[in-house]
């Protein structure tokens, strides 16, 4: 895997703004660059509820992106990704984030599955 940089800048791009569902890396891709610019295409590498096979309620994965309404994402950083099952892989992100005026840092992991034939994010970090 390669690794990707999404920033302000770099979430600009074609490639990330329509990074669409083709692989684990690219609906993370989608997903973050688009949390980045603030807009609601993040939406679009959202599974529908009834699709998920993860073990997390609709209203889970509500709530984790109520909270992500308020953070400022600065840069996401794709590290790597690992195989959990046929449809589904953990991909490691490194997220420099704000939170009510405190910038802070770290690595945690994104949990994507596949459904008819594209990649979803399930499991977004909090």
């Amino acid at each position: 895997m390669d690794s990707v940089t999404l920033d302000k800048e770099t979430a600009q791009l074609p490639e990330n703004v329509n990074a669409g569902q083709g692989s684990p890396e690219a609906a993370v891709t989608h997903f973050y660059s688009s949390l980045i610019r603030r807009d609601k295409r993040y939406r679009e590498v959202l599974p529908g509820f009834q699709h998920t096979k993860a073990d997390i309620p609709p209203d889970v994965l509500r709530g984790k992106l109520q909270e992500y309404e308020k953070w400022k994402f600065w840069a996401v950083k794709l590290m790597g990704r690992s195989k959990q099952g046929d449809d589904e892989y953990y991909v490691r992100v490194f997220l420099d984030v704000e939170f009510q005026g405190k910038r802070d840092s770290g690595t945690d992991t994104v949990t994507v599955q596949k459904f008819d034939g594209g990649w979803f994010v399930v499991r977004p970090p909090t």
